[in-house]
């Protein structure tokens, strides 16, 4: 079975079913994930083949000899065809995003955008640049990701040995491109080398390549009595991978997407948290379990302090941020391999579709305001824990101002609903909880993107550290299973969203929805017990029950190792 070809003469090749290229010192980890899931045998063979070619391009090094034109006049069937991109008409520029381009005109070319914000809005005519243009790109992001013009009615084999690589002339559809003509695609071993150029190429690059070596992540680092590591096995996941990109996966929002689901997340936080109002003593001591069948001698208690919500879930956030910037911008080349089940993909795409479409009505300086100072409602401060709440006689209504109305015996409260794109983003975390592995943790999506928060500068997170971070992460994550026991009604997807790119999304099968084998007509209390015995326990062979077995072994290495000294001079 034929799985890798070459993209014309370009010297690189392409997955026959992914159709981007890849790079040779990507070979194993591309085919380890879905959709190939290769044997590691199966992937050493093809290792194998490839390293007896000549005339390609094998690394990153190697890749930056790559010049990619802005058009050719022929397309590369090895590769994904698109016919929605958007290209400039003042510059060789294209993308297929309308946002993408709506800034790339307003901040070069100096557009200003008729569509103005607020009041009756109205559809632009004439846009000054065109559609529906046919481009391809060499990798799906990162380096030479960039998306170049093609003839979508030439295949590269049907072109003359004279045109391939040549540009077109001005009368075929690139002529407003022609000022621009493209260059030449080097390839390697085209004829002898100078031993003194390369020479000097070498020494010039050689800083650059200690930096590049010096980030990436060594597996020579286990040589180092390290139970911690060998325990979380963080250095075999993640190495090789540049440390500065991965931490860059986890940095704090940098876009509107990003400001934006920060934002939700600390509404949904503050929201679910507040549902321990209506929770009486027996729930609380069934949110503190950790095992089954388990008798805790305290109640599970929630923030007293408003301003702890945000700072406590940020942990929360940076797991969302890693997903957002891995699957929005994917990069098999540099980021950690994982993948999402059929309906965590779904339920992602559903939430970030909704997303994207928030955002083309609201103000994106408003956002940043709003993140800078998470907006928290006074009442959010006092107790949550009242003993004489009577679970079992709950009752819900809606009133005029949007509020579910929880009506009790003694009682009458008022605990907010949740938007639609807060009950979407809660279905994709419940996504992520309700999956178990058999056989390796890191099959688990939110294991791998844990294994990103242990990183620091120059290491690791120790078990003086990293137990806290779980600690946070386990305490939100109750919250949100505490929302879902009182409140069982998730945003459904009722189509798939485009916006998002989900390359391991099956199509042809049916997604099954989340938790459509569990009884919705079971009391709330019942309904927790038995989502708490589902995934957030010891035992279950998921996520959290992973977190509560490392949080367990890195506060007992913490206990008893004795801490650094230090000796300050004054």
């Amino acid at each position: 079975m034929v799985i890798l070809s070459p993209v014309g003469d370009t010297g690189l090749l392409a997955c026959t079913e992914c159709k981007y290229s890849i790079l040779p010192t990507r070979i194993s980890s591309h085919f380890k994930g879905s959709p190939h899931q290769l044997s590691p045998n199966e992937r050493r063979k093809v290792a194998e083949d490839i390293s007896i070619i000549s005339g390609i391009f094998r690394d990153l090094e190697d890749l930056e000899k790559l010049r990619i034109p802005s058009s050719f006049p022929y397309f590369f069937p090895e590769l994904v065809l698109f016919s929605d991109g958007l290209a400039c008409q003042d510059c060789p520029y294209i993308t297929r995003g309308s946002k993408q381009i709506i800034d790339h005109y307003t901040k070069i070319h100096s557009w200003e955008n008729p569509r103005k914000k607020g009041g009756k809005q109205r559809k632009i005519k004439n846009f000054p640049w065109k559609s529906n243009i046919s481009c391809q790109r060499f990798f799906p992001s990162g380096q030479k990701s960039s998306l170049f013009r093609v003839n979508p009615n030439r295949a590269f084999y049907e072109a003359s040995p004279e045109e391939e690589g040549a540009p077109e002339s001005s009368e075929t559809q690139f002529e407003d491109l022609d000022e621009n003509r493209p260059q030449e695609i080097p390839i390697r071993n085209q004829g002898p080398i100078d031993p003194d150029i390369e020479w000097t190429r070498l020494d010039s690059n050689f800083e650059d390549f200690k930096k590049r070596e010096i980030r990436k992540i060594q597996k020579n680092l286990l040589d180092d009595v390290s139970p911690w590591l060998e325990r979380t096995r963080w250095v075999e996941y993640l190495s090789g991978l540049d440390r500065s990109i991965l931490l860059g996966l986890i940095d704090g929002p940098d876009t509107s997407l990003l400001r934006r689901i920060w934002l939700d997340f600390d509404n949904l936080v503050e929201k679910s948290q507040k549902t321990l109002r209506i929770v009486g003593l027996f729930g609380r001591f069934e949110l503190a379990r950790t095992e089954k069948n388990q008798v805790r001698a305290r109640p599970f208690r929630g923030y007293q302090d408003p301003g702890r919500i945000s700072r406590y879930s940020r942990p929360w956030k940076q797991i969302l941020s890693f997903f957002v910037r891995t699957q929005e911008n994917p990069n098999p080349i540099d980021y950690p391999t994982y993948s999402f089940d059929n309906i965590q993909a779904v339920y992602y795409r559903r939430y970030i579709g909704l997303v994207y479409r928030a955002l083309e009505f609201e103000d994106p300086e408003e956002n940043l305001e709003n993140l800078e100072k998470p907006t928290i409602s006074e009442d959010s401060s006092s107790d949550f824990h009242d003993e004489d709440e009577d679970e079992e006689e709950v009752e819900e209504d809606e009133d005029e101002a949007g509020k579910t109305i929880i009506r009790g015996p003694r009682y009458s409260r008022k605990v907010s609903r949740l938007s639609r794109i807060e009950k979407a983003l809660l279905s994709f975390l419940l996504s992520l909880l309700d999956r178990k592995s058999d056989e390796d943790e890191y099959e688990l999506p939110l294991v791998d993107a844990l294994a990103v928060l242990g990183l620091e500068e120059n290491g690791f997170r120790g078990p003086d550290s990293y137990p806290s971070i779980l600690s946070s992460i386990l305490k939100i994550s109750k919250f949100f299973v505490l929302r879902f026991a009182f409140e069982p009604r998730l945003e459904y997807p009722s189509d798939l969203d485009s916006n998002s790119n989900i390359s391991d999304l099956d199509l042809s099968r049916e997604p099954v929805l989340l938790f459509s084998d569990l009884d919705l007509s079971e009391k709330p209390l019942e309904r927790l017990t038995t989502l708490i015995d589902r995934f957030l326990i010891r035992g279950t062979k998921t996520t959290m029950a992973w977190l509560l077995d490392l949080r367990s072994y890195g506060l007992k290495i913490a206990r008893n190792s004795t801490s650094p000294g230090y000796i300050d001079w004054s």
